[in-house]
C-alpha cells in the first residue's frame, strides 16, 4: 500500500507540471471580439460635396506671355457616383456644364470683353461642357476628358490627382484654343484688347493656349467589411 501511494503521488506532481507548462484555457468573450477585430478590414466610400467645386483658368496676353486668370462662377455637376469604392469610380463619368456668361476675373471691362468678344464669337457663345470619360491611375494620372466648345467635341488627355490630407480632386492642364476652331474667336478678343495686349515690339499678342484646372472636395466615409 506505501509503494501505491508513492506511485499515485508521482503520478499527480507530473500532471501538475504537465499542467503548468500546457495550459489550456477558454478564451473569454473579450478575447474573441480582439480576433474578430483584427480579422476587420475597414475601407472607405467616396462622394462628391458639389458646392465646393470651383473652376479656374489663365489665359496669357503680351509678347512675354502674362497670365490673366479667371473663374466661371456659374456651373452644374451631374454623372457623379455617390458612395463610390474608389476615387476612380466616383469622378468617371462626371460632367460640368458651363454659363461662359459668368466668368470672372476682377476687372468688369475685361469680363465683358471676353463673354462678348470672344465667347460671343463662338458657334455656342452661351455654354462649355466638358466630361471625365477614363481616369488612369488610383490617385493620380492621366485623365480622358471630353470638352465642347464652339460646336466642337474634342477629348484631351489632362492631368488628375487626389490629396487624401485635404481630400481635393484636382484636374489640370493646358489646351489649345484652335483645336476647337476658334481662333476667329481669339482674333476678335485681340482686336477688342489690343491696347492691353501690347507688349515688346508693339504687337497686341493673345496666346492660343489656355491653362484649365478644377477641384472639388471629396467626403470619405468608413465602412466595415468582414
Amino acid at each position: 500500500m506505501k509503494n501505491l501511494r508513492y506511485i499515485l503521488i508521482g503520478i499527480s506532481a507530473i500532471l501538475g507540471v504537465s499542467s503548468c507548462g500546457n495550459e489550456q484555457t477558454t478564451p473569454t468573450s473579450n478575447e474573441v471580439q480582439t480576433k474578430s477585430s483584427e480579422n476587420t478590414t475597414v475601407s472607405l466610400t467616396y462622394s462628391i460635396l458639389p458646392e465646393t467645386a470651383e473652376l479656374n483658368w489663365t489665359g496669357f496676353k503680351l509678347a512675354e506671355k502674362v497670365g490673366v486668370n479667371g473663374s466661371f462662377k456659374t456651373f452644374s455637376l451631374s454623372g457623379f457616383n455617390q458612395e463610390a469604392n474608389s476615387i476612380v469610380e466616383l469622378m468617371t463619368g462626371t460632367e460640368v456644364q458651363i454659363e461662359v456668361g459668368s466668368t470672372k476675373t476682377g476687372d468688369e471691362a475685361r469680363d465683358g470683353k471676353i463673354i462678348n468678344s470672344f465667347f460671343g464669337s463662338m458657334n455656342t457663345p452661351e455654354t462649355i461642357s466638358a466630361k471625365i470619360i477614363e481616369l488612369k491611375g488610383e490617385e493620380s494620372g492621366k485623365a480622358s476628358v471630353s470638352i465642347t466648345m464652339n460646336g466642337e467635341t474634342l477629348e484631351k488627355q489632362l492631368d488628375w490627382s487626389y490629396t487624401k490630407n485635404n481630400f481635393t480632386f484636382m484636374i489640370k492642364g493646358n489646351i489649345n484654343v484652335p483645336d476647337w476652331k476658334a481662333q476667329n474667336a481669339l482674333d476678335e478678343l485681340n482686336k477688342v484688347c489690343e491696347e492691353k495686349h501690347k507688349g515688346d515690339g508693339d504687337v497686341a499678342i493673345t496666346w492660343p493656349d489656355a491653362d484649365v484646372s478644377a477641384f472639388v472636395l471629396i467626403e470619405e466615409t468608413p465602412k466595415k467589411e468582414l
